[in-house]
C-alpha cells in the first residue's frame, strides 16, 4: 500500500519515507523478489481535501512505470467516483490508457483528451492544468512565496476569463 507516500510526486521521488526509512521503491523491489504476485493499491486522489483538484496527472505515468520496473503484477488505481471532483474525467482517461501501456508518452494523451472533452478551449484547459500543477508543486508545499502564489493564481483567473469570453 502506498499510503505513506506523497502522491503529488512520482513515487520514486516521494519526499516521505516508508517504514524503517527505506525508499518505497526499495521495499517494492524486495517484495517483488519475495512474492510471485504483488498487487499495489495506489491512491490517485487526496483524501484530506477530497473535493479539491489534486494535480498529480504527471505522476500517473512514472508511478505505473515504477510498478512495472519493480515487477508488480497487478495495480488498482483508486480515484473518486464523484463527478464533482475536479479533474476526475482527465484522470480516469489517463489511467485507462496508461494501464494498457505505461510507456506511452503522456502529452499526446493529454492533447487528445482536451480536444475531445473541451473541444474549442483546448489551449485554455491545457494551460490551466499546467499552471495549476506548477502552483501546487512549487508553491504550496513551501508556504513561503505568497507573491508568486498570487501571480500564478492571477494567471489562472485570466485563463478562465479568456475561455469564458470565447464561449
Amino acid at each position: 500500500c502506498t499510503d505513506s507516500c506523497d502522491f503529488s510526486k512520482p513515487l520514486g521521488k516521494s519526499r516521505y519515507r516508508f517504514r524503517d526509512m527505506n525508499e518505497f521503491t526499495d521495499d517494492l523491489k524486495w517484495w517483488c523478489t519475495e512474492a510471485k504476485r504483488v498487487h499495489v493499491w495506489n491512491y490517485t486522489m487526496n483524501f484530506r481535501y477530497f473535493m479539491h483538484a489534486f494535480p498529480n496527472i504527471y505522476c500517473l505515468k512514472p508511478d505505473l512505470e515504477t510498478f512495472l520496473d519493480c515487477g508488480v503484477t497487478e495495480v488498482l488505481e483508486q480515484g473518486v467516483a464523484s463527478p464533482h471532483q475536479a479533474g476526475m474525467a482527465l484522470k480516469t482517461y489517463l489511467i485507462g490508457h496508461l494501464l494498457w501501456d505505461p510507456r506511452q508518452p503522456i502529452e499526446p494523451l493529454l492533447d487528445r483528451f482536451y480536444r475531445g472533452y473541451y473541444a474549442d478551449p483546448h489551449a485554455f484547459s491545457h494551460q490551466w492544468a499546467n499552471l495549476y500543477h506548477t502552483l501546487h508543486h512549487r508553491l504550496l508545499p513551501q508556504h513561503k512565496n505568497v507573491l508568486l502564489f498570487h501571480k500564478t493564481g492571477s494567471q489562472l483567473f485570466h485563463l478562465f476569463q479568456d475561455a469564458s469570453n470565447r464561449a
